[in-house]
């Protein structure tokens, strides 16, 4: 088995050449997000990013003024952020070094599948989080693990299942880990990485079908929060 941090290099070389269109998703999932919770304001959060990986997420948060750590298992990744206004820390999602009631938002955005136990995750983010948990990961639907082999993306990563996660499996594992919560279906990821000049119609594409067919979409984020 190649190394993680192999495995990171490579997968940073893509991003790096591909990455537009989906950085561009996530900023329009977080839109949603706000619209949801009826959260504007974040100035002053104290936030864990889990698995923040090439740093779109990172770079969300710190633009609404939040306080941000960004966490992953390898500096492949956290390397990349060097000279951001952030606080690095490598790490186990299942084993979270910090203390209780350390921050008000945990952030996981396609890193739930990554890990081997999620339910230990989950309880590890109540433990550190005192307000709210967003977690993004892609769905499980019909019809979308055929599409993802077509075009030869990796379904598996370390033995673990990318499509591990039903709407119904994440909100049930979530309630259990003691939050209370809600998901959204919606288009956005790009199962694959195109090149940045098609984002602008792919992004418009993905648009429409969060207008006309969200109950379809190929992610689900839930949105869970303590005493909700």
């Amino acid at each position: 088995m190649r190394s993680i941090e192999r495995e990171a290099a490579e997968y940073l070389g893509v991003l790096a050449r591909y990455g537009r269109v989906n950085r561009t998703l996530l900023r329009r999932s977080w839109q949603r997000a706000e619209a949801l919770t009826g959260r504007r304001d974040w100035r002053g959060w104290k936030v864990l990013n889990i698995g923040s990986g090439a740093g779109w997420e990172t770079d969300w948060l710190i633009e609404r003024g939040t306080e941000v750590t960004a966490m992953d298992v390898t500096w492949t990744f956290l390397a990349l952020g060097l000279g951001r206004s952030v606080h690095y820390v490598q790490g186990d999602g299942m084993r979270l070094p910090f203390r209780d009631d350390a921050f008000d938002l945990v952030v996981m955005n396609g890193t739930l599948h990554h890990i081997p136990d999620t339910m230990a995750a989950l309880r590890e983010c109540r433990r550190v989080g005192r307000r709210l948990l967003v977690v993004r990961e892609p769905r499980e639907i019909p019809g979308l693990r055929w599409i993802m082999k077509l075009v030869r993306w990796n379904l598996e990563y370390d033995g673990l299942d990318t499509l591990r996660f039903s709407d119904q499996r994440l909100k049930a594992q979530t309630r259990k880990a003691g939050y209370g919560c809600r998901v959204l279906t919606e288009w956005s990821f790009c199962p694959w990485f195109p090149p940045d000049w098609t984002a602008p119609v792919i992004t418009r594409l993905f648009s429409l079908l969060n207008r006309a067919a969200r109950c379809f979409g190929n992610s689900v984020t839930l949105y869970g929060e303590v005493n909700w």
